[in-house]
């Protein structure tokens, strides 16, 4: 009887920790969709200037998008003050990737950036930081900023790559 029930307690646990990664489609506010895991949830005190803020504390992994006018400033200099600006958060930056692609037809620019974060609080980690700047027609630039433990790369990539594909700008 006490395996029997060491056994159910254990089967429990274990199917408490699993996720499910089945995308959802996230629409804000008529603007632009996004397909997320359904292991994230909102988390709205990433950043008060952003559009969409989900995460999972457990799995440490987050997804951040701002927007931006391009009225007084270029592509380029958006991408490059917000490149700057992190770079200036981290302890021994480095920029492993810089990339212009399309996502759904629009121009989008990836910046791949790892640094240690933390270390006044006793707690030191290095931080992997996939930066997505995509143009939208409307003179808006939209920021997704992707972020998790620099030591879990491998195991996020594919997911990454997947809900920064997923940006769709709503006409």
């Amino acid at each position: 009887m006490y395996k029997a029930c060491l056994f159910l307690v254990t089967l429990l646990l274990l199917s408490a920790c699993s996720y499910d990664e089945t995308p959802r489609t996230v629409t804000v506010k008529d603007e632009f969709t996004m397909e997320l895991p359904a292991y994230l949830e909102e988390l709205p005190g990433l950043n008060p200037e952003a559009r969409l803020q989900y995460g999972n504390k457990f799995r440490n992994y987050y997804v951040l998008v701002l927007d931006k006018s391009a009225d007084n400033q270029s592509f380029e200099q958006i991408v490059q003050e917000a490149h700057t600006e992190l770079i200036g958060l981290l302890k021994n930056p480095t920029q492993t990737d810089s990339l212009n692609m399309q996502i759904n037809g629009l121009t989008t620019r990836r910046i791949r950036v790892d640094g240690i974060v933390g270390g006044n609080e006793g707690v030191s980690e290095r931080i992997l930081y996939d930066l997505f700047f995509v143009k939208g027609p409307k003179d808006k630039v939209y920021q997704m900023t992707i972020w998790t433990w620099y030591k879990w790369k491998e195991k996020y990539d594919q997911v990454t790559d997947r809900i920064a594909n997923s940006f769709k700008e709503i006409n």
